[in-house]
């Protein structure tokens, strides 16, 4: 590994020395030298990759990524209910199985490995896109998938200033203002919102023999945060930085199955995190090299105190859980254009994790070291080869290799018709909660392995006025030593490696735009069919093996129609979420499944030259559903948001 690394700084500084450029004078790297020179990498093949639509990020400022995601993806959410967690799931894995970066680097909590997406506002998201199966083993842990989501440079624009007011049912307040100035050389940008909301809504309490209507309670919520961003065209490259700041406040339900237990429960968890990325990104000739370091810091305080209902409100159980976690993440990276044909791209990552937690006996630490190196073929005709593979250190110890590639061909006998071909090995370590925490912690986890591969076909075509994109695809990935927790004779529970997950299943993603003098129409859906079942020699002798994992349904669709009509905008969405499994147990019992439910939301914004109102129906047609047992879900809500924006060119 030591040998590979010091081959690739050598190599780094061996272009660098024989690049005509480097002896050139500042003055002669021209702005549009650097766009063109920047736009390399689209050499690389985008299938297996949904790009988030520009314009569904600016129609959801106001809204979570776990909104965006539920009503305009493939992804599945696992929403806890307003305020509470969301997860995402990918092609039928779970939670830690997605890896969710920023600005290229992973989010994810070292302690569970997971991303909570009701913490992510899509006001602080310029990009984001999905990557699936072979793409998404680019980065280590992605079983599922990948979520990235990135901030951008625009230079040479100005003034602006945008401010959003939102109101919506349940006492709920969303203001959010946005502030930036840019000429030929700086880009700032400074960005603030707080989001907050009483979340007492009716709901049908399922849980009694005569279910009934009740109110939410204890479920206040409150989000702050602000996000700066600086990028400088320096030395003939961009220089950036970036610091996203949030601090999170939310009370925590009972479920329903407790309203009915007395006593004066409190459940508490409070947030915060920092993230700071500096880079330096340096163009060459046909090619580019980043530097970059990250720093990120977070905190979490959760608090549970349950009581008798005896009438002394005596203490039955009480936790006082602090969290800390210190990421520190290095990356330098080089791509080449070899001719028209070829690009290379090396990469070498180097992070340590610091957490600390009352539930570990001491303080835990992590150091890992990824090399990736990837090579990518494009012919004339438009097929396209790309394949790479990283191998990763931990603590010392070589990590599986891990291999992927992906084929993209030109189908001739239909105009715009392509299929790709997707094959990798991947790797997840275990998080430092199932390693560590006490009681129960396994230091004896082994990472675990998947294998997957994918084929799709894509269709896209567009006329002087019409476009219509449709992908279809089949994959399968084999995942064995799955972590599970289990329980133990001694009450509580401990992870083990005893699982072999397979995980498959078809998707369907369609674009449609049409526009005319007076009309614009755009259509969006998505459809995933989801198996993923434990075929481990465990499940077979628990009668589990071959049925459907937790929390996974086997069908979920969406789609949003949108149509502009001069300064009006109508959005109306769909959301299907299949029956899932609420347990394992093969008895004929109705708590064990949850059953399929749709939701349908309208969108109408109105546009007066600098001003927008927008009014928001959520659950339409107010819906009674659960989306996890137990957990209370609002019906028809409304939402009312007003913004302004104000454009200067001065520079």
């Amino acid at each position: 590994m030591k040998q590979l690394i010091a081959f690739l700084f050598v190599g780094f500084i061996g272009t660098l020395a024989h690049n005509p450029l480097c002896a050139q004078t500042q003055d002669t790297l021209l702005l549009e030298q650097v766009e063109v020179t920047a736009s390399a990498p689209k050499i690389r093949t985008e299938r297996l990759q949904q790009n988030i639509d520009l314009e569904l990020i600016a129609a959801n400022q106001t809204q979570t990524l776990a909104e965006l995601l539920q009503q305009n993806s493939q992804v599945f959410i696992k929403d806890y209910g307003p305020g509470s967690l969301a997860t995402a799931s990918f092609r039928g894995t779970t939670a830690s199985h997605t890896q969710v970066l920023w600005n290229g680097v992973a989010i994810n909590s070292p302690n569970h490995g997971q991303v909570d997406f009701n913490r992510l506002p899509v006001f602080f998201v310029d990009e984001a896109q999905l990557a699936y199966g072979a793409r998404a083993a680019v980065q280590q842990g992605g079983f599922g998938g990948v979520v990235a989501i990135n901030n951008k440079s625009n230079f040479n624009e100005g003034f602006k200033l945008t401010a959003k007011q939102a109101f919506g049912s349940f006492n709920s307040f969303g203001s959010y203002l946005d502030v930036s100035w840019s000429n030929a050389k700086i880009d700032l940008r400074t960005r603030v919102f707080r989001a907050s909301s009483i979340n007492d809504f009716e709901y049908l309490n399922t849980a009694p023999i005569e279910p009934r209507k009740m109110k939410q309670q204890d479920a206040e919520f409150l989000d702050r945060g602000f996000l700066q961003e600086f990028h400088g065209q320096i030395g003939g490259g961009i220089l950036s930085f970036t610091s996203w700041n949030q601090w999170n406040n939310r009370n925590l339900p009972a479920i329903m199955t407790n309203i009915e237990r007395g006593g004066n429960p409190e459940e508490r968890q409070d947030d915060r995190f920092h993230r700071n990325i500096l880079k330096y990104k340096y163009y060459l000739n046909k090619a580019s090299l980043e530097i970059k370091t990250a720093f990120f810091n977070e905190q979490q305080h959760y608090f549970l105190r349950t009581t008798s209902n005896s009438g002394d409100f005596a203490t039955v159980s009480l936790i006082d859980s602090r969290n800390e976690i210190n990421y520190w993440h290095n990356s330098i990276s080089y791509e080449q254009a070899i001719g028209k044909r070829w690009q290379l791209i090396s990469k070498v990552d180097i992070s340590k994790q610091f957490a600390f937690s009352t539930n570990y006996e001491n303080e835990k630490y992590r150091n890992q070291l990824s090399v990736q190196l990837e090579a990518v073929y494009k012919s004339k005709n438009g097929n396209s080869l790309q394949f790479g593979a990283h191998q990763d250190d931990v603590d010392g110890k070589h990590m599986i290799f891990s291999p992927y590639l992906i084929y993209t061909g030109l189908l001739d006998f239909v105009d715009g018709l392509k299929f790709t071909t997707g094959i990798s090995r991947n790797f997840r370590l275990p998080g430092l909660n199932d390693l560590y925490w006490y009681p129960g912690g396994n230091p004896n986890l082994k990472a675990e392995e998947a294998s997957q591969i994918d084929f799709s076909l894509q269709y896209e075509k567009s006329w002087s006025k019409t476009s219509i994109a449709v992908n279809t695809g089949l994959y399968a990935s084999d995942i064995n030593d799955w972590i599970q927790w289990r329980p133990t004779p001694y009450r509580y529970w401990i992870p083990e490696n005893i699982s072999r997950v397979f995980a498959r299943g078809a998707e369907v993603s369609l674009v449609g735009k049409l526009s005319s003098k007076r009309f614009s129409h755009q259509l969006y859906f998505n459809y995933a069919y989801t198996r993923t079942t434990d075929e481990s020699r465990v499940a077979q002798l628990e009668n589990s093996q071959g049925r459907q994992l937790i929390y996974i349904p086997v069908h979920h669709a969406n789609m949003m129609y949108t149509l502009a009509v001069k300064n009006w905008k109508f959005h109306y969405s769909v959301v299907f979420t299949g029956a899932r499994n609420a347990s394992l147990n093969k008895e004929e019992f109705y708590g064990f499944q949850l059953p399929a439910y749709t939701l349908h939301h309208l969108a109408i914004t109105k546009n007066w030259n600098d001003f927008a109102v927008e009014m928001r129906i959520n659950n339409l047609f107010d819906k009674d559903y659960q989306a996890i047992k137990w957990r209370a879900m609002p019906g028809r809500n409304f939402a009312i948001a007003v913004s302004y924006q104000f454009k200067s060119t001065k520079r």
